[in-house]
């Protein structure tokens, strides 16, 4: 065989190998730059759910002369609404996560809520 038609056919079929690796790893990024959305928009989820919750607990004691056993449940079930919603954005997340090989923890923060302090489950990435 001539050189030049080697050269050509060995160029031809690097490109066909490369192509396909260059593709998928494209696809990689374009899935880890949605994941990373997908974390910013659960992060900022939760903390705006947090800075709700704690602007509603406080109008609520505010509504109230004196701490009560009804003000308290209120309050509990107010953070609990607030826990429920935080705990199952995070779970949307760490399932989307693990499918592009991303590893996301539950890893609860203290917030203070109302005078008393409870655990809110943002997430970590450990990836």
């Amino acid at each position: 065989m001539n050189k030049n038609v080697i050269r050509k056919l060995s160029s031809t079929l690097a490109v066909l190998f490369i192509v396909p690796i260059l593709l998928s790893s494209m696809s990689f990024a374009a899935d880890d730059s949605k994941i990373y959305k997908e974390m910013a928009k659960t992060d900022n989820f939760v903390m705006t759910e947090i800075l709700q919750t704690i602007s509603k607990v406080n109008t609520l004691i505010a509504k109230e002369n004196q701490p009560s056993t009804d003000l308290q449940e209120k309050i509990e079930k107010i953070v609990a609404n607030l826990q429920e919603k935080a705990l199952d954005e995070v779970n949307k997340l760490i399932i989307k996560a693990a499918k592009v090989d991303i590893v996301i923890v539950n890893e609860y923060i203290d917030v203070e809520i109302g005078g008393k302090i409870y655990q809110v489950d943002p997430f970590r990435v450990l990836r």
